[in-house]
């Protein structure tokens, strides 16, 4: 097996390459799994800025509600189906009796405490290499589960008083794994520790020992056909979270330390899935209450984002005139909270994944345009990312 590295400074970038790397070089080999034959290779990839971490593939048609739910997920210790299943239906099937995730990882990494106890040895000597949590443990050997942890272990380092990640992987999905959820769920808990810790980020790095696309199975088929219809030569044509991230917060991340050392996951995920006659204006009014509170507009934001999500799949009709107030809902948020430190990048991504949802074309045309607007008012973005990303929102 040969060993590739993937090194870029935005998610995009890491994904165009991979994939290139997987569908176009002969040189691959096919290597048979328990889910059909599979291309493959040993790889590393280093995302170089973490706040980078989101990607907006043609054709791949992410759920962002899903990728930002499971990012706030690995920091909590929720195990159970029903909480997580409101923004990913497809994690019931990973489930051995249909209520408990066997492998969640914040599960595991919280069952020690071993974050903690990471935060504290990495405030008291910067310089440390003992900084290891393991989450793949003795009793998954020969364990018969659908949820054997694929990350199996991740380490700290501070170097030049920046904060370094690195994520060990023993089989890593490109499509549902590194790129679905692995790379911006791992950004968001260094975000977190390295503001607990109080230094900036440095690079995140993912050691995958079995790197792979799926050639027989349906669902990734369809996937990886997708994408190869808009990528032309390059296999895949991505855009990149770092168009939408102003220069400022790329340090630093989206806590500052007094947000994260107060941050409760659990009781933020738990508060977010739950409907107990709440309705937008609700949703509305307690995410400003936690902006008046944490002025933080990423928790704000993504606390209404993923609020509203869970509203609309348990409470709102699936048609287009629900879809679109979704959407409206997410502009009036964003007019609200918008400064610097606004998550752009997350608010586009939760806006895509309604818009994709719309069947009829000029309703669908007339959303996309609103969000442009918002956009082309609130940034500084050039006139040439801007048609890309509103070409995005129609076609992606």
């Amino acid at each position: 097996m040969s060993t590739e590295v993937i090194d870029f400074d935005n998610a995009g970038h890491i994904y165009s390459a991979w994939m290139n790397f997987l569908v176009g070089n002969p040189s691959r080999g096919e290597v048979p799994s328990r889910l059909g034959m599979t291309t493959e290779v040993q790889g590393v990839t280093v995302l170089q800025r973490p706040l980078h971490a989101i990607s907006y593939p043609y054709g791949r048609r992410f759920n962002y509600f899903g990728m930002l739910a499971e990012s706030f997920w690995l920091l909590s210790d929720i195990e159970d189906v029903e909480t997580m299943s409101v923004w990913n239906d497809s994690l019931k099937h990973y489930s051995d009796d249909g209520n408990i995730l066997y492998g969640a990882y914040g599960k595991r990494l919280n069952r020690f405490a071993s974050i903690e106890k990471a935060i504290q040895l990495l405030r008291q000597d910067h310089n440390t290499r003992q900084v290891v949590i393991d989450i793949f443990e003795n009793r998954d050997l020969g364990a018969i589960s659908k949820d054997i942890p694929c990350n199996t272990q991740i380490m700290f380092k501070i170097r030049n008083e920046k904060l370094n990640l690195s994520v060990m992987n023993r089989s890593n999905d490109i499509h549902l794994g590194l790129m679905g959820v692995n790379i911006p769920q791992f950004s968001l808990l260094l975000q977190y520790v390295a503001a607990r810790v109080g230094v900036d980020l440095g690079t995140q790095t993912h050691f995958s020992d079995s790197l792979h696309l799926y050639i027989e199975l349906a669902q990734h088929e369809i996937i990886t056909s997708r994408m190869r219809q808009h990528g032309g030569i390059m296999f895949a044509k991505c855009l990149s979270s770092n168009l939408l991230i102003k220069k400022e917060r790329n340090e630093r991340g989206n806590f500052s330390p007094d947000q994260a050392d107060e941050f409760d996951a659990t009781r933020f995920l738990r508060r977010c899935a739950t409907q107990d006659g709440r309705d937008i204006t609700s949703i509305y009014k307690e995410s400003v209450g936690i902006f008046n509170e944490q002025t933080n507009n990423f928790l704000a934001f993504s606390f209404f984002a993923l609020s509203l999500y869970s509203y609309y799949k348990q409470e709102m009709d699936k048609n287009d005139v629900s879809r679109v107030r979704v959407v409206e809902a997410l502009i009036d948020m964003a007019v609200y909270l918008d400064d610097f430190d606004f998550p752009y990048e997350w608010f586009f991504g939760c806006c895509y994944s309604m818009i994709n949802r719309i069947d009829d074309i000029e309703i669908k045309k007339d959303t996309a345009t609103k969000v442009m607007d918002f956009l082309v008012i609130n940034t500084d973005l050039e006139d040439s990312p801007l048609e890309e990303l509103h070409y995005f929102l129609l076609e992606g």
